[in-house]
């Protein structure tokens, strides 16, 4: 029986047609206020840039390389977010001529501790856990020696 049935029956008697319970709407929005805080504290912030034009900005990097990460600076206090120094060796050259296998690096990497509250732009920040972690990285460069666009990749192998 449907709620339209229910409500003709009831008509069809004299009786009032039955009500339905609705949460109130307080306990409505307090849900989706703390499943959007859950949420939020879980997810990083997604990019303000439409992921083309990371693709693109990947495809014209002047220089690509993999290196071999060596140490990880911390970002600035007290903010907790910023560049993190990677100090590293490249393994690999890709594209470009401005590096050659067996030097020293240092890239400007942008990171974020745990619970710092980056700002929202095209800036991708990478977990410090993460960058730490990561052995192996593919770098894209602009002809400058700059990451374009942020573009750093952590590999599990070079």
């Amino acid at each position: 029986m449907t709620c339209d049935d229910t409500e003709a029956a009831a008509a069809a008697v004299g009786a009032d047609p039955p009500t339905r319970r609705r949460a109130p709407v307080w306990r409505e929005r307090a849900v989706s206020i703390a499943v959007a805080g859950l949420i939020g504290s879980v997810v990083p912030a997604a990019a303000m840039l439409p992921p083309r034009f990371y693709e693109q900005a990947r495809q014209n990097a002047v220089d690509v390389v993999v290196i071999r990460v060596a140490q990880v600076g911390a970002p600035p206090e007290p903010t907790g977010f910023g560049p993190c120094a990677v100090t590293g060796t490249v393994l690999r050259v890709e594209r470009g001529t401005a590096h050659r296998a067996g030097e020293r690096i240092v890239l400007q990497v942008p990171c974020a501790r745990l619970g710092a509250r980056a700002p929202i732009g095209p800036v991708l920040y990478q977990p410090i856990a993460r960058l730490r972690a990561g052995r192996y990285a593919r770098a894209y460069l602009d002809a400058h020696g700059l990451l374009t666009l942020s573009q750093y990749r952590i590999l599990r192998r070079p």
